[in-house]
């Protein structure tokens, strides 16, 4: 019978053990649901198999520490593969409503049994009957496993990308790194923990903290936005960490040691908005936005060469480009080149200033008319989105658009993405307020065009306005960020790209409420009931016997 697999005593242990684990489990789970709606994340690539699963694992080991001077020595191995199952099916109840990464917990069973068995090969061992050297030798291995890299409360398993690998070596004198977090902040451990990764590459990586309440002059001259952001300093050159992932990680490197010299080309020639003049209508702000940056700007009438930190940005010309230059433009971008390209609500004509030809090959259609926010009773074509698809560091952050064009993309060669969505309540209207379309659930004002070329990513990307960063508008809202964002983005290198494409896939945890009750009850409350009811009816077959 299945309760003489382990003692009366074992199964109230076991009882006991799964009630505190599964406390510390939802517990887990209710911080991780609000941690993935916080519209910026210190650590934006942090999965709940890590802050969860890993989490549940420790615990369970700890606890299983504690329990052994109250356990009888011929059935430990017992409690640990029951132990073990409970472990493995409370982490694969999160795969109703998320995906389980199923490598790292392997990993997490195969290290967890390894260190319980050494344990209890140690425990067995040395006979121990004395309650005081219980007690030393609990607390010597409790605390030697919260100090182990093989605690997974702080232990992201965290893989360097060999291209992040590749910049640490070129570090050749002390890189400082100032990180602004208080020591109570929750994610200080993390943080040590994830540049410890870094320092055990590279020795001249030094790590400093600074609380940011007790340095607000800092903060302020920094543009610290956040708790937990980086501030690294490499031969007096500054650069802001606003994630700690590796990906925003190696972009500050690979800024701080010039390997991506970014170029703007705007093209020029055509009455296309300038770089030079103060109008509203112009671009002139945008020189001082990149003002310390790794970035030069050019307005030229002959196209750049086409390299991966190169872009090219057609801004809206108000003269029509001939057939020449639309099929230079082409060429350009056969050959892999990158775009941004502007565009402003049709009027009389297209709207497409002459490059015909360019939207045809990429497949763009611009509808007649621009976007109408009928819930805005004073300037109603100012559109408001806060949501972009790939610019991670945008989320939740709200961007103005005045006079947006709707675009639309057909079949083309490139992998397309909407980029910038309306919300619900926009409406497409003509320039004598004439409704050209009613009401629908979203019009698709900006998108995204990528393709491999020449073995490398190329990136294209179309908005029905330009206005957003304009001088008029670049200073209000989030308008500037999203601008450097765009320019980031476009000019990533090859390293770069492949580092974002390293993401967790267990981000988002969709877990309902009344999943979360079925869940809850059953591993809270359910499963140790019956552990007391197969320990009670044990103990009555041992008593019998």
């Amino acid at each position: 019978m299945i309760y003489l697999k382990l003692h009366s005593k074992q199964w109230v242990i076991l009882s006991i053990i799964q009630i505190i684990l599964a406390g510390y489990f939802f517990s887990n789970i209710q911080t991780y649901l609000v941690y993935q709606t916080l519209p910026r994340d210190i650590f934006g690539n942090l999965g709940f198999n890590q802050f969860i699963i890993g989490t549940l694992f420790s615990d369970a080991f700890l606890l299983f520490i504690l329990s052994l001077p109250f356990l009888d020595k011929n059935y430990n191995f017992k409690l640990l593969s029951f132990l073990l199952i409970l472990l493995v099916a409370m982490s694969l109840s999160l795969n109703t409503s998320g995906n389980v990464n199923y490598n790292y917990l392997i990993y997490l069973i195969i290290i967890w049994l390894l260190f319980s068995s050494i344990l209890l090969f140690i425990y067995l061992k040395f006979k121990i009957k004395s309650w005081f050297v219980h007690f030393i030798l609990i607390s010597i291995l409790s605390v030697g496993w919260l100090k182990s890299p093989f605690h997974w409360t702080m232990f992201p398993l965290q893989q360097i990308p060999n291209e992040t690998k590749a910049l640490l070596l070129k570090i050749t004198k002390p890189l400082e790194i100032k990180a602004f977090i208080s020591n109570t902040h929750p994610f200080k451990q993390r943080l040590v923990d994830f540049i410890a990764n870094y320092q055990d590459l590279n020795p001249l990586i030094k790590l400093n903290f600074i609380s940011p309440h007790s340095a607000p002059a800092q903060i302020k001259a920094f543009s610290i936005e956040q708790e937990g952001e980086l501030l690294l300093q490499y031969e007096g050159q500054l650069i802001r960490v606003e994630q700690i992932t590796d990906y925003f990680f190696t972009k500050a490197l690979q800024e701080l040691l010039n390997l991506n010299k970014i170029k703007l080309t705007f093209l020029e020639g055509h009455g296309e908005r300038s770089l030079q003049n103060n109008s509203p209508f112009d671009f002139s702000k945008i020189n001082t936005l990149l003002q310390n940056k790794n970035i030069e700007t050019l307005s030229q009438i002959f196209l750049p060469d086409v390299n991966r930190e190169t872009l090219l940005i057609i801004a809206h010309p108000r003269q029509p480009l001939n057939l020449q230059e639309n099929q230079e433009i082409i060429k350009y971008l056969e050959n892999g080149g990158n775009l941004l390209w502007l565009i402003e609500p049709a009027l009389e004509n297209d709207g497409l200033s002459g490059l015909n030809q360019l939207a045809q090959y990429l497949g763009l259609k611009l509808l007649d008319g621009h976007l109408w926010d009928d819930r805005k009773t004073d300037n109603s074509t100012l559109i408001e989105i806060n949501q972009f698809l790939t610019l991670e560091n945008m989320q939740g952050l709200p961007v103005i658009f005045p006079e947006v064009a709707t675009l639309q993309i057909e079949q083309t060669s490139f992998k397309i993405q909407p980029f910038l969505t309306t919300s619900s309540g926009i409406s497409l209207k003509s320039f004598d307020n004439k409704k050209l379309q009613d009401h629908q659930e979203f019009f698709n004002m900006g998108f995204i065009l990528e393709r491999t070329i020449n073995k490398q990513t190329q990136r294209i990307i179309i908005i029905g306005d330009g206005d957003f960063m304009s001088n008029a508008y670049i200073e209000k809202n989030n308008n500037a960020k999203l601008t450097l964002e765009i320019m980031n983005w476009l000019t990533e290198s090859t390293d770069l790209i492949k580092v974002a494409a390293q993401k967790n896939y267990d981000m988002r945890l969709t877990l309902d409420f009344n999943l979360q009750m079925i869940l809850t009850a059953f591993f809270l409350f359910v499963l140790p009931f019956i552990f007391i009811i197969i320990g009670y009816k044990t103990s009555k077959i041992e008593a019998s016997k």
